[in-house]
């Protein structure tokens, strides 16, 4: 029988980048705060840099806790435990900066000794350069009821082999917020976030609720 893990769906943003973009830093000689969020041509051009890929990925490894939060949170709630024994799932949209975070964080958990399921992706609402108006909608709604049934199935399947399963809900898009809480609630796992006021973790288990 394989050993149970604890195993954490974390809703991916992109903080790892905006908050670079605040700290005014320059990666692989790239002033990044001058590329708006939503210019997915320049950060797809960057995300097919490997040099700049690397030079990113050391820069978070300098300090993962402060460079999102995403590692933030999953670092706190992970801090007493075996990396060995975490298993991460990371999700979030089809832009290229969410992906370039997302990858980078991956790296950055491996390094740590953590280990990843394959990351997976929503339909996202910025850089869907040929979809406008109500059929981005359409098509960013469709994706978030798609996540919410993975997750679902995902939470499903890893309790069933015993892992102990979380949901972290700080990062990334208020839909995907949404999906990964409506997620916890159906399958009686727990979801945490960072509570900006107490500068903590909040967890909160649904099976506890007498509703």
């Amino acid at each position: 029988m394989l050993e149970p893990h604890s195993f954490h769906l974390v809703s991916t943003g992109v903080s790892l980048m905006t908050n670079l973009q605040k700290k005014g830093e320059t990666v692989a000689g790239i002033d990044i705060a001058k590329i708006p969020v939503a210019d997915q041509g320049q950060w797809q051009e960057l995300l097919d840099n490997p040099t700049f890929i690397k030079d990113l990925e050391e820069c978070v490894w300098k300090g993962p806790m402060d460079s999102c939060a995403e590692l933030n949170t999953l670092l706190r709630a992970t801090r007493n435990q075996d990396p060995s024994s975490v298993l991460v799932y990371l999700f979030g949209t089809t832009t290229a900066i969410n992906e370039m975070c997302r990858r980078v964080i991956e790296r950055v958990l491996i390094r740590l000794g953590y280990s990843l399921l394959n990351p997976d992706e929503v339909n996202g609402y910025l850089g869907q350069l040929n979809y406008k108006g109500s059929d981005a909608a359409k098509r960013f709604q469709d994706g978030t009821i798609e996540l919410l049934e993975r997750l679902v199935c995902l939470a499903r399947i890893r309790k069933e082999r015993g892992d102990d399963v979380l949901f972290n809900a700080t990062g990334g898009f208020k839909a995907h917020v949404m999906a990964a809480a409506v997620a916890a609630h159906i399958t009686n796992s727990r979801l945490y976030y960072m509570n900006e006021d107490f500068s903590d973790l909040i967890y909160l288990a649904f099976d506890d609720l007498n509703i």
